[in-house]
């Protein structure tokens, strides 16, 4: 329900809708449709798994061709210049940190599947839990140091905003 109101109001309001908002609410949508058809735990649990798999598999598509969908997703975090999103460091750090991205899920996808074989359900959910914010936490904190040492190679400081400071998209 979240997902869809969010959506709408996006929509409603002729507002940008974020790549994560519209990958969340497709997902949902199709992991309930085969939960309310199917009735198997096993099913219902093992559906983020191949989303996770597909987001995957997605991501490293996207840095293959060129168009890392990683940049797209920057966006949604911290809006930059077009003028700094063009610069070709900017362009292979997006590139490279979809790769790390896919990876990242990638293993997270066949960890949580392996626990969802082998431990019983009640464990399960709490060790997919442990597993998935562990590597998240670890490609995050590389994502962004990654992006900081990049932005300081190309000559640009970041800045993190405060309540006291208006908040501004970066800029050389």
């Amino acid at each position: 329900t979240w997902s869809y109101l969010a959506l709408g109001r996006r929509l409603l309001k002729g507002e940008r809708v974020s790549m994560l908002l519209l990958f969340g609410t497709i997902l949902i949508t199709l992991r309930t449709i085969v939960a309310f058809i199917t009735g198997s735990a096993f099913l219902y649990f093992a559906q983020p798994t191949a989303g996770t798999v597909i987001i995957s598999l997605a991501l490293l598509g996207s840095a293959l061709v060129g168009r890392p969908f990683t940049q797209r997703f920057a966006q949604d975090f911290c809006p930059m210049d077009p003028a700094i999103m063009k610069r070709p460091l900017v362009h292979r750090f997006f590139v490279r940190i979809s790769v790390l991205w896919a990876t990242v899920l990638m293993v997270n996808a066949g960890l949580v599947f392996w626990l969802l074989l082998s431990s019983s359900l009640r464990s399960f959910v709490l060790e997919r839990s442990a597993v998935t914010y562990g590597l998240t936490a670890f490609a995050i904190f590389c994502s962004i140091a990654g992006f900081m040492a990049m932005m300081r190679r190309d000559g640009i400081t970041v800045k993190w905003a405060n309540s006291k400071t208006p908040h501004h998209s970066l800029q050389p």
